[in-house]
């Protein structure tokens, strides 16, 4: 435990494991006894477990809110969850690469990093990039 984790806290993330273990194994036997001797402990375990089960159920109902309206219930709901999708995935490779693709267009001799190029100028002269360099003739 860390100085600022309280042990309601320990308790409910004790909560949230056992409900995470019954839901990939709603039928298990061990895990439905393991549930009711925790529960059984203390009020303090019942409320957490109470807690952990409430916020599992309101996520669960977001998720089926979620997957009927990507199952064709909602057609308005899922096209705009995935072009809100596509939009941030240009968005991400624009922030990501635009910077690199547009010195990529406009620089006539790149280095990459770590990279250094000696090469001669039209006029005769020569010029050495350093890495991640680029220069425009």
């Amino acid at each position: 435990m860390t100085a600022d984790t309280t042990p309601e806290d320990v308790l409910f993330e004790e909560a949230l494991d056992i409900v995470i273990r019954l839901q990939n194994a709603p039928a298990n036997p061990v895990t439905l006894d393991l549930i009711r001797h925790w529960r059984a402990r203390s009020p303090a375990h019942d409320a957490a477990w109470r807690e952990a089960a409430e916020l599992h159920g309101m996520a669960g109902q977001v998720l089926n809110d979620q997957s009927s309206s990507l199952n064709g219930e909602g057609g308005a709901s899922r096209r705009a969850i995935l072009g809100g999708m596509a939009g941030l995935v240009v968005a991400t490779g624009a922030a990501l690469h635009g910077p690199g693709a547009w010195l990529r267009l406009t620089a006539d001799r790149m280095t990459a990093a770590a990279e250094v190029t000696r090469f001669q100028m039209p006029d005769g002269t020569s010029v050495t990039l350093g890495p991640a360099s680029a220069i425009r003739l």
